[in-house]
């Protein structure tokens, strides 16, 4: 690891309208090895953080961390599942909105989520009985909006004379067992969308089948995983592309990849799909001699330049584990080489503000903000950390985030705190929400 001496001027401001400290400090960057096994905490804004942030003497970017809202605070103790994967949206009706499972993070269990709103860009929020708000999906150019549906389907649907050209066991102990497409029913290879239709104001159900798809069927415990998950994103032309995971392709050899990243494209609102391209863990397409065990959980944006970037987790369970980025110029059917850029992270969350400054949050140890001045999405800044979580045993908060934009500058960050108190000082996880502004300089 190589590193340079930080010299941090330290004070304290204190805010006439809400009384409120907020600490400000100059950062100059360190420089870190990536490939260190160690993750190395950066500067800490748990608390309401006024930051400029220095890169070779220079002051690139002013940073304001808001203070924290508490969203929702549990009234018991409770365990992994609870009051934690928060996702930020707005409504079909323009409503800011978070929601938040309440359940086990099992499979197979019943879905049960909590959830409020907010009128003034999360300032306050408020549950409503019975109103359980609606991720609308992506907005398309005609006012509609779509998006995918995940479920599993049963094997019986599966030919008997289909038999499985692989069996794996993944790192749960699970048998996958894989077929090829050819020998695999339509009603299997059908996929499930949900679309709004601005005229009629209801949601409805349609099944597309994605052309020339070359993600491999497989049957878990009887199951047939009809999963969707991963980001749509809509250019400004109208083109949808779909990142979609898990994806098992086949080889040249005839063996399956370990999960990969699989990219689709509609040009059409969303009527028709067609395989684009894939990121898989191969060693020969990564710069450095170990190779994941995964891709997964993939963020999308599209750069000024009209490429893409991705950057997607690598770790299996709870284990820590590189994130990496890759690009595209051609729409998703062909990516740079994956690199490194950070040593820990899940899921991932991507953002290009109207200023040009690319946003990318991620967790695990922690919650971590990172910015990129440039909007090239090369070399970003150190981890911005949410939450202390160094030397503290088990996990602070699940790591996932969501962040949605307020203006040109600033945007809304969505996490779980797990080491939150309540006003009897108990230990009580909560969902928290910040706004945060970044300006260059």
């Amino acid at each position: 690891m190589r590193g340079i001496l930080i010299f941090v001027l330290l004070f304290v401001v204190v805010s006439s309208s809400a009384q409120e400290e907020v600490f400000s400090y100059v950062w100059k960057e360190r420089v870190h090895d990536i490939g260190d096994d160690n993750v190395i905490m950066g500067p800490l804004a748990n608390l309401a953080t006024s930051v400029v942030y220095q890169r070779d003497e220079e002051d690139i970017l002013q940073i304001e961390f808001g203070k924290k809202v508490k969203v929702y605070e549990a009234k018991k103790t409770q365990s992994w599942g609870f009051v934690q994967f928060p996702k930020l949206f707005k409504t079909v009706d323009d409503e800011l909105a978070i929601t938040w499972r309440m359940n086990p993070d099992k499979s197979g269990v019943q879905f049960k989520s909590g959830w409020k709103y907010s009128s003034d860009l999360g300032k306050k929020w408020t549950f409503r009985w019975a109103e359980r708000p609606v991720i609308p999906g992506v907005k398309l150019n005609n006012g509609n909006y779509i998006k995918f549906l995940s479920n599993y389907k049963n094997d019986s649907l599966l030919p008997i004379n289909a038999l499985p050209f692989e069996t794996r066991t993944n790192y749960s102990k699970t048998n996958y067992q894989f077929y090829d497409l050819d020998t695999i029913p339509k009603s299997l290879l059908e996929k499930d969308v949900i679309k709004y239709n601005k005229d009629s104001g209801k949601f409805e159900k349609e099944k597309i089948v994605l052309e020339n798809d070359k993600r491999l069927i497989y049957n878990i415990g009887g199951k047939i995983p009809n999963i969707m998950w991963g980001p749509l994103l809509k250019l400004e032309n109208g083109i949808l592309i779909k990142a979609m995971y898990p994806g098992y392709l086949k080889t040249e050899n005839n063996c399956v990849t370990n999960s990969s990243i699989v990219f689709y494209k509609s040009d059409d609102n969303g009527e028709s799909w067609s395989y684009q391209g894939s990121i898989s863990p191969l060693k020969k397409e990564l710069d450095n001699k170990d190779v994941p065990q995964e891709f997964t959980e993939p963020s999308l944006e599209v750069l000024e330049d009209g490429s893409l970037i991705t950057i997607f987790r690598s770790s299996l369970g709870i284990k820590t584990a590189p994130m990496y980025a890759a690009k595209s110029k051609d729409l998703g059917k062909t990516w740079s080489s994956p690199r490194k850029i950070t040593p820990n992270g899940v899921l991932p969350q991507l953002l290009k503000l109207e200023n040009g400054v690319l946003v990318l949050t991620s967790g695990r140890p922690g919650v971590q903000i990172r910015f990129n001045a440039e909007g090239d999405g090369i070399k970003w800044t150190e981890p911005f950390e949410m939450l202390k979580y160094k030397g503290l045993r088990g996990q602070v908060s699940c790591g996932y985030t969501g962040i949605i934009p307020t203006s040109e500058n600033s945007f809304l960050l969505v996490y779980s705190d797990f080491r939150n108190r309540d006003e009897q000082n108990r230990l009580r996880k909560a969902i928290l929400v910040r706004e945060i502004v970044v300006k260059k300089l």
